[in-house]
């Protein structure tokens, strides 16, 4: 008598705590249903002992009081356990919901940037379609009149070495002459393929294309520091630049696309805090 009625005071007490706040995650909530769930079965299996035990050991007029408080905590705890199990129902599925839309959004963004980088290739494959009909329509050399004094750098090695004419042509961009600095970091680049400054030359080549409001070379130009130089210490502001130059043209899902790939990549470099403050300005 004593133990089932500790039994419906237990019952009783679990009946009354159920919590009122929601867990502080999905799986916490889903574990410890699944154990609550186990310990009534255990005490429900132990009820049910009790129950054809008190039967064939008290009176009958005990066994009839004993026997209907028994099976009335026995009810209560079968309704405990329905409630319990439909609640291990909602919460399973709320996860399975919750992984799906995780993955589905990786696969999106994933495949965003796919889609960027082959209309990024298709552009620069037009570009050099159009760069090749421009060179062969151009008139015979005799021709041409001269313009002003300006003179194409020379293809041969610098007598001064590579870094001196890294420095001219970085000072021609510092004093605005745009044009005369790109055609020397492209020079640069002809004459120094695999010098470690060749990429901070193509850097810059981009950043001349931006400077002059040509967004689509600058995009370009951005990528092919990219693709050319993995490596480079320059690719964060190389992403953030080509981000930018998609929001002037109005592109605006490709540069939030970009800038969300440059945190994920680089979330310690200097780039990411102004691409978290250009993210925000492109209403994310």
């Amino acid at each position: 008598m004593k133990r089932a009625l500790a039994i419906i005071g237990c019952l009783l007490v679990f009946g009354c705590a159920t919590p009122g706040g929601a867990p502080h995650t999905l799986r916490t909530d889903l574990n410890q249903v699944m154990l609550t769930q186990k310990e009534i079965k255990k005490e429900l299996k132990a009820l049910k002992e009790e129950v054809e035990n008190l039967k064939n050991s008290i009176s009958p007029p005990e066994k009839s009081e004993m026997v209907l408080a028994l099976r009335d905590a026995q009810l209560s705890m079968q309704a405990q356990l329905q409630q319990l199990t439909q609640t291990l129902q909602s919460i399973q599925a709320s996860i399975e919901e919750l992984t799906f839309k995780m993955d589905s959004n990786r696969k999106d963004t994933e495949a965003e940037i796919e889609a960027l980088r082959a209309n990024i290739e298709t552009l620069n494959n037009e570009l050099n379609n159009l760069r090749a009909r421009v060179e062969t329509s151009v008139v015979t050399p005799q021709t041409v009149q001269p313009e002003e004094t300006t003179h194409a750098p020379s293809e041969q090695p610098s007598a001064k070495g590579p870094e001196a004419m890294y420095k001219e042509a970085l000072q021609l961009f510092n004093q605005g002459k745009i044009r005369e600095a790109r055609e020397r970091f492209e020079a640069f680049i002809r004459m120094y393929p695999e010098h470690e400054l060749a990429d901070n030359c193509q850097f810059w080549i981009g950043e001349t294309y931006y400077k002059e409001g040509n967004y689509e070379e600058a995009i370009l130009a951005y990528e092919n520091l990219l693709k050319k130089y993995p490596n480079s210490n320059k690719l964060p502001e190389a992403m953030l630049k080509q981000a930018y130059s998609f929001a002037n043209i109005g592109d605006i899902n490709t540069a939030r696309v970009i800038l969300k790939a440059l945190l994920k990549k680089f979330p310690d470099s200097d780039m990411a805090s102004y691409a978290e403050k250009k993210l925000k300005e492109l209403g994310e």
